[in-house]
């Protein structure tokens, strides 16, 4: 989203909007040749597959949106066309998360997108980041000189750690963690998993003999300065089977 004599563009002229157009453009065009061969394929069934008439009405509404030069994401479906465009593996079917190289000077005046630039990305979640200041960062091994580069630009983290947010969140998923004397480690969950479904990615034995866990968010557990200090604040719960874990929590798992 900005000029520079270094990086070469294939329209030597910098428009984020027209870019995000002509992807667009080849992802449906993509998508448009796999379900006309679909229907071919269909329409050669027809006289033998009684599923055929059915997939035949959905592949048109398929076929109809992408001739129109729209993305099978922004189509109104019911479930069963939402699982028949996931079996045609359609990518316009598939979330987006964009990120818009800016240049640091951009990023220092809190640049926005301009209301084209949205309209084109519609729904789909954006991440505005700077890859010279994200190089800088890579290349930087103190903590404290990462934190005093972000608190230049006035950001909480890098953008690479909110691109990593947002693709979790895109995803539907969540980290909880286990910590003990020895390490501590993240664990990957789906948002809204039981806990005993949960701490499968512990140990898979540990879903069948779960009994209790002993939870707290990771911030209110460094802030209480230790378990002790915790459980003598009441900070630490004891949750059952029907627990759902949640964004940042900290489980010790009783089986």
């Amino acid at each position: 989203a900005f000029d520079d004599s270094q990086i070469t563009h294939v329209h030597n002229r910098v428009n984020p909007t027209e870019d995000i157009e002509i992807i667009n453009t080849e992802l449906i065009l993509s998508d448009l040749e796999t379900v006309s061969k679909r229907i071919e394929k269909t329409i050669k069934m027809a006289n033998i597959d009684k599923k055929a008439k059915t997939d035949m009405a959905m592949l048109e509404k398929l076929k109809v949106q992408l001739e129109g030069g729209h993305l099978i994401s922004s189509l109104a479906m019911n479930d069963d066309e939402i699982l028949f465009a996931k079996e045609l593996n359609l990518l316009t079917s598939k979330q987006f998360i964009y990120t818009i190289n800016v240049s640091e000077d951009q990023l220092l005046n809190a640049w926005k997108p301009d209301s084209r630039l949205l309209e084109v990305m519609g729904k789909a979640p954006y991440v505005v980041m700077s890859n010279k200041l994200e190089l800088t960062l890579s290349e930087t091994s103190s903590l404290e000189e990462k934190k005093e580069f972000l608190k230049e630009f006035s950001l909480p983290e890098s953008g690479l750690d909110r691109l990593i947010r947002q693709g979790y969140d895109a995803l539907g998923l969540l980290t909880f963690l286990t910590t003990g004397e020895d390490e501590t480690r993240a664990w990957t969950a789906h948002q809204g998993d039981p806990i005993p479904i949960a701490v499968r990615a512990i140990h898979t034995d540990f879903e069948r003999l779960y009994i209790k866990a002993d939870v707290i968010n990771w911030q209110t557990l460094l802030d209480s300065g230790s378990y002790a200090n915790a459980r003598s604040k009441g900070l630490i719960r004891t949750v059952g089977r029907e627990y759902i874990i949640q964004e940042g929590d900290v489980v010790e798992v009783k089986i």
